[in-house]
């Protein structure tokens, strides 16, 4: 068993698995087999001509190609959205600063109604600059402007109006209604690592930290970071952990991995399958839901709460 661990599944979003049929059909066993939550990570384009390396592979290469097509993330949880009743969905990750401030509190904030309270939202600033540039987007701010966008989502969230007046983002008084219907506002996860994530981590009461990669000195250096940058910023309640991680070759992996990360302290677990066909999205949910979950619908966040009863991080 997982020992309280939250599990959920990456769906896919590139490649001819990208429609509704594959998306929603994956999202609904997922949800049926008992899985806490489905995801989907954020691409709006693909820049053709890019030197660019991805951060998460060996190799640096971008894992899919400009002629797969990507679905884009929101618009795919609105169509699981409608489809599926108790599974949570999640964001892996969104990347925030490359986006439109007020449209994307918008769309969040409705999907967040429309999903009644499913939402689990983790951000990131994101690596690929060439996408940015694409975009209109400063690369070089982008922590900035992501700073300043997580002060307005919550300020929107929490009063249903405000205004801004930032180094990279500014907009007059303006009302964004309905609010979300998870009190204060959807889950939210910081993602990434280095020392500005964990005090980005730290200044948001409640938030947790979304990393990628299951290696546990990475794992071990960002809690301790984390647990550093809570201290200085005075935040006291406990920082739920969650990892992004790919599905290893074998169920009995599978299970070794789930109780490593569950000792290093992970409360909740997203797997991305490591195949582009429909088999390898279908073996893992298979995998995941034999190795047991709490099953309940609530967030890891919430889980995390109740495990650690209001201690530190």
């Amino acid at each position: 068993m997982s020992g309280g661990v939250r599990h959920g599944l990456q769906l896919p979003q590139s490649g001819r698995l990208a429609n509704r049929g594959e998306v929603l059909g994956l999202a609904v066993e997922a949800e049926d087999a008992g899985l806490d939550s489905v995801w989907v990570s954020d691409h709006l384009v693909h820049p053709v001509d890019h030197a660019g390396t991805y951060p998460y592979s060996r190799t640096g290469d971008v894992p899919f190609d400009p002629e797969d097509g990507y679905l884009e993330a929101l618009v795919t949880l609105a169509t699981i959205a409608g489809g599926t009743e108790r599974v949570r969905l999640g964001t892996s990750v969104l990347v925030l600063p490359m986006r439109d401030t007020l449209a994307t509190v918008k769309q969040l904030t409705s999907l967040d109604v429309l999903c009644e309270g499913r939402l689990d939202l983790a951000v990131g600033a994101g690596w690929w600059e060439e996408e940015y540039r694409a975009l209109g987007k400063p690369f070089a701010t982008r922590g900035t402007r992501l700073d300043e966008q997580l002060v307005v989502l919550e300020t929107l969230w929490r009063d249903g109006r405000g205004s801004f007046d930032g180094r990279e983002v500014s907009f007059p008084p303006v009302t964004v209604r309905p609010l979300p219907v998870q009190a204060g506002r959807p889950s939210l996860w910081i993602a990434g690592a280095g020392r500005r994530v964990f005090e980005r981590v730290a200044r948001h009461e409640g938030a947790g930290w979304h990393g990628i990669g299951a290696d546990p000195g990475r794992i071990e250096g960002a809690k301790a970071a984390i647990a550093e940058a809570c201290r200085a910023a005075g935040r006291d309640d406990p920082v739920p952990l969650s990892v992004a991680v790919t599905v290893p070759r074998t169920r009995g992996e599978l299970e070794d991995r789930v109780e490593r990360l569950r000792g290093l302290g992970i409360s909740q677990i997203v797997w991305i399958p490591h195949g582009r066909d429909e088999t390898s999205g279908r073996d893992a949910l298979g995998w995941i839901a034999g190795v047991g979950h709490d099953g309940d619908g609530a967030s890891a966040a919430e889980a995390s709460r109740d495990q650690c009863g209001g201690g530190t991080a």
